[in-house]
């Protein structure tokens, strides 16, 4: 039964789904979000003694605890969280009842099921919390668990219907494994606004399920490419001149064509990462004013070209048998060649050995011009 407030005492049985030390709190204190048998969920808050308890607990395993009215505290997080709750649990000390559950239970029971329609993911103010759900259309390489030094970032796409979304794992989440073509629940994203860019990304607490039973997503209408659910640019578009002659490393925003991929392609090292399952291209820009360089990556492919990367795996391997094949695989790729996009490009400064400086722009997003 969900956690009531006004129980002496009370027995819960229950998964952790998400952790986070929250190392700044006046007492650092570690955040969990847990999912009860019913299909609800807490968050619990564990400082001192109960930290230690709790972080050693692991997560997908059921667990049973009794508690007392004196732990259950208002919850005022729902807006940073997206845990929907009236309630939370606060513990200082270990929990001597504490122990694993005589029978286990999945994930799949939670209860809050909504998720936010991809058409109104524009409209959402920034710092917005909601759930995400699609289909895996693009998940990419997952970082290096063992990197401590940055805070770990993975940009995946989510297809829903004829929509498709960037997300970008944070922390944690970042490592986990996804596979094309599974469906997923994301629980608790937030749609963020820096430096003139928009994205969604995980939050402190969020988990994701993959493949529940209940979950129903469209399959999309057609092959022509997908419609993008949310720009991201806050940006006014600039000429390519102007990025050209850009001296400060700031992201810009550009209508533009990008211009034919010819053989020379098949001279770039395009597919990266240990597996191999990411792809990265080199391009041509231009309008009426210059043309730029630019790096863009699988993650940003969906609103220019159809086919995902397994598909265009499939198109490149079958390159060795001909010309033919590499006149396909070239077609693939210039689908929507010099067609008008509205480009976000983001900025990288490095230093050549002369001491000079230069920007490499990199595309973050990739939409249809309003």
């Amino acid at each position: 039964m969900p956690i009531r407030a006004f129980a002496d005492t009370q027995t819960l049985d229950f998964l952790i789904v998400a952790k986070r030390l929250e190392k700044t709190w006046s007492t650092p204190t570690l955040c969990v979000r847990i999912l009860l048998r019913d299909g609800s969920e807490l968050e619990v808050q564990a400082s001192d003694e109960a930290s230690e308890q709790w972080n050693t607990l692991p997560k997908q395993i059921a667990f049973t605890m009794t508690v007392t009215r004196a732990c259950v505290k208002p919850n005022k997080a729902t807006n940073v969280t997206g845990i929907v709750s009236t309630h939370l649990l606060r513990f200082k000390y270990a929990i001597t009842s504490l122990k694993r559950a005589n029978d286990g239970f999945d994930t799949s029971v939670k209860s809050d099921r909504n998720f936010v329609q991809p058409d109104q993911l524009e409209q959402l103010e920034s710092g917005k919390i909601v759930n995400l759900a699609g289909v895996v259309h693009a998940a990419g390489k997952p970082p290096d668990a063992n990197d401590k030094d940055v805070l770990q970032r993975r940009v995946v796409s989510i297809q829903h219907g004829d929509w498709h979304t960037p997300l970008t794992l944070v922390g944690e989440l970042s490592t986990k494994h996804l596979e094309v073509g599974q469906s997923i629940f994301v629980a608790s994203v937030r749609k963020n606004a820096y430096k003139g860019l928009l994205e969604l990304e995980t939050s402190r607490l969020s988990f994701i399920l993959t493949n529940p039973s209940w979950l129903q997503i469209p399959d999309r209408a057609n092959d022509t490419p997908s419609k993008k659910a949310l720009r991201n640019e806050t940006l006014d578009p600039v000429p390519i001149s102007v990025v050209k002659n850009a001296t400060q490393p700031e992201p810009k925003c550009v209508d533009a064509q990008m211009q034919d991929l010819t053989t020379t392609v098949f001279e770039q090292s395009i597919w990266c990462g240990e597996r191999g399952d990411r792809m990265r291209l080199l391009i041509t820009l231009r309008d009426d004013s210059a043309m730029l360089p630019v790096i863009v990556w699988s993650t940003e492919f969906p609103n220019i070209i159809s086919q995902n990367c397994d598909e265009l795996a499939v198109l490149y391997a079958a390159c060795e048998n001909g010309e033919n094949e590499k006149k396909e695989f070239l077609e693939a790729l210039n689908e929507n060649a010099n067609e008008t996009r509205r480009w976000v490009l983001r900025p990288r400064e490095w230093s050549r050995s002369d001491g000079s400086k230069v920007i490499q722009w990199t595309v973050a997003g990739v939409n249809t011009p309003p």
